[in-house]
């Protein structure tokens, strides 16, 4: 009711302003209010066509949750312009129902006005809904829940192997210091649960993972969100425990002070705020005073992303806007041919988090003796000692049960 009616009171003061705006028709000829040509350059016109282009894409709808629910809602598959208003980018434009239907009259969508309200439509058949990744990852998405060791399935493995072959197969791909900590039976599904112990840059170790057996390749999946909860569930309890006590160990390693851009911060965290801090803090198309600490700092976070070296080049300013995609706010890369680029500071947080810019705090004397001789360490150490003797009896039980089995 909001939207209607402020959508109302914006129609109203645009006639007021414009007594003499032209009159179009839709398919029932009923009567829309157009928007003068001197109220919207050609720029502006085309700028709200293709963001209402976008909204009506696949690669949106296939996400869009709210709009393919309001849209199923329409025999035809309407969308009431309304909702096209309430988002932020069109507000943004501070574009009007009229606005929108000039912008999209040569577009490919079809448009329908019943009374004030005005609806949009795209040919195609609605794609079907799926979770989105990456951006809006689903809950734990997170690298970090693989701190304890990286959790994942093997599948398609041919039916004749067992466990056993599939953690030898693993075991020889493996680097230095590399373990399985846990292997499940191969389910009737032709699937083994797969538990590694944690090694530096071991998820971008299984996301790499090419694995065979008996002359076919096997599928690795790394487990995330429902599929990760389901699979810690099925390790037993004392592997659990080594796995939450290793991702407790290697989170709390994490939290070392970072240097970027000469400025100190207590952990990646306190950076990831920082950001937040700097993008919220300006108004979109605001740009960041070069050499200030702000721009240094988000200039040496972007130098982190996957594709630096092709996305900053030619930069000459930075910049606070909204997404080319979405309704968030990022920083836009400014470029000397005038089309400035918008940034993932999301994937530049992930590779820092991959390979931290630590502080050097170097243990010496006194303090790296008395850490190297600590009874907590040593207990620790002790403790862990007689659990992989106790998981390396389980494996040759469950070898021979499985050899019985099979005889």
């Amino acid at each position: 009711m909001q939207v209607e009616d402020e959508t109302k009171k914006r129609g109203a003061e645009e006639s007021a302003e414009e007594p003499a705006a032209k009159k179009m028709k839709d398919e029932s000829g009923n009567a829309v209010e157009k928007s003068s040509s001197s109220a919207l350059t050609p720029e502006k016109l085309a700028t709200i066509k293709k963001q209402v282009e976008y909204y009506f894409s696949t690669d949106n709808l296939r996400y869009d949750k709210f709009f393919q629910e309001k849209m199923r809602e329409d025999p035809e598959n309407f969308l009431d312009i309304k909702h096209l208003l309430g988002c932020k980018k069109i507000q943004v434009l501070e574009a009007s129902q009229a606005d929108i239907l000039e912008a999209i009259k040569d577009s490919s969508l079809k448009t329908k006005v019943v009374g004030e309200s005005a609806f949009v439509k795209r040919d195609e058949e609605l794609p079907k809904l799926e979770e989105r990744q990456g951006k809006f990852p689903q809950k734990n998405m997170s690298k970090s829940v693989h701190d304890g060791g990286c959790l994942f399935y093997v599948r398609n493995i041919p039916e004749e192997f067992n466990w056993a072959q599939v953690k030898d197969v693993i075991s020889k791909k493996l680097p230095e210091g590399g373990k399985v900590d846990f292997a499940s039976n191969v389910t009737d599904n032709n699937s083994c649960l797969v538990l590694m112990k944690p090694f530096d840059n071991d998820v971008e170790f299984v996301e790499a993972l090419e694995l065979e057996l008996g002359g076919g390749k096997l599928k690795v999946e790394l487990a995330y969100g429902d599929l990760f909860a389901k699979a810690a569930k099925l390790l037993p309890k004392h592997i659990q425990s080594k796995r939450e006590r290793r991702g407790r160990e290697r989170a709390k390693a994490r939290q070392r002070p970072i240097l970027i851009a000469q400025q100190k911060m207590p952990n990646v965290n306190t950076l990831r705020g920082r950001l937040k801090e700097i993008v919220g803090a300006r108004k979109d198309g605001t740009a960041l005073v070069q050499d200030s600490p702000d721009y240094n700092l988000v200039k040496a976070v972007l130098e982190y992303h996957p594709r630096a070296l092709e996305k900053m080049a030619g930069l000459t300013g930075l910049k606070v806007d909204v997404a080319e995609k979405g309704d968030s706010r990022c920083i836009w890369i400014m470029k000397g041919d005038g089309k400035p680029e918008d940034i993932s500071i999301l994937k530049c947080l992930q590779e820092i988090e991959a390979r931290p810019p630590y502080v050097e705090m170097p243990k010496v004397g006194a303090v790296a003796k008395k850490e190297e001789a600590s009874p907590e360490k040593k207990t620790e150490e002790k403790k862990e000692g007689a659990e992989e003797k106790k998981e390396v009896a389980e494996e040759k039980k469950e070898v021979a049960e499985e050899k019985k089995a099979e005889a």
